[in-house]
């Protein structure tokens, strides 16, 4: 995880966590969404290429469904995530739309990257968004998706894609500053690494692997997306 200047980067994918524009108490954070909208709209202004991965289906679809807590049952996540995902995306566009950015779903699992044949149709469906100037919000294909073939978090789908489409930086918004050298929620005193040049043993060891019940992925899903994507070249 580092930092880097937009100057040297043409294409970028952000990551959105469910906790950042969701929650299951209140739903859809939808002043939240709107001020990554605005920066988003300013990077696109400044000719750069933004591609989204978007968690927050499933925990719209809580809301919809009366849930409380996260669904524990694969059957119970997709019914979910089919409820949630329009309303999720209609989100999008309606936040987007005030830029005049236009926004497309896509829907992707981890047999549609590990299949050559379809690895290179989805690269070049999100190449021709990218060329026509239009957003794409990508997210995992929950509905149809079992254990066996999930990326396991959006962590993993964002590596995925900045691999697939040869992205030069991974930005992942999460709801703490960034790696610390203890947990801050339970040692406000814990101090904030500015910058990892490498993602060692100790690293993995202080990203732990806390969940919330907005999301899945944790520090340490993100320390290791960073390892992954380091290993393309591409800087978290």
């Amino acid at each position: 995880m580092t930092r880097l200047g937009l100057k040297k980067v043409r294409r970028l994918v952000l990551k959105i966590g469910s906790s950042i524009i969701a929650s299951s108490s209140s739903g859809l954070n939808e002043a939240r969404m709107k001020e990554i909208a605005q920066q988003v709209a300013s990077l696109l202004s400044r000719g750069l290429e933004v591609l989204i991965v978007s968690s927050g289906a499933i925990i719209c679809g809580m809301e919809k469904l009366g849930l409380t807590e996260r669904p524990r049952s694969i059957p119970l996540k997709q019914a979910a995530a089919a409820v949630g995902q329009g309303r999720l995306m209609w989100a999008y566009e309606k936040t987007f739309s005030p830029f005049d950015v236009q926004v497309a779903q896509i829907l992707l699992t981890q047999e549609d990257l590990d299949d050559r044949k379809r690895f290179l149709n989805s690269r070049n469906t999100l190449a021709t968004l990218l060329e026509r100037k239009i957003l794409p919000i990508i997210n995992e294909n929950d509905t149809v998706a079992v254990e066996e073939i999930r990326f396991g978090d959006n962590d993993s789908l964002a590596a995925l894609v900045a691999h697939l489409i040869d992205a030069q930086l991974l930005v992942i918004f999460s709801d703490v500053d960034g790696l610390f050298t203890e947990d801050p929620r339970a040692n406000p005193g814990a101090a904030l690494i500015s910058e990892v040049a490498e993602v060692d043993e100790q690293v993995e060891r202080l990203a732990g692997g806390s969940t919330t019940v907005e999301g899945t992925g944790g520090m340490a899903s993100k320390v290791r997306t960073a390892k992954k994507v380091a290993a393309y070249g591409v800087p978290t």
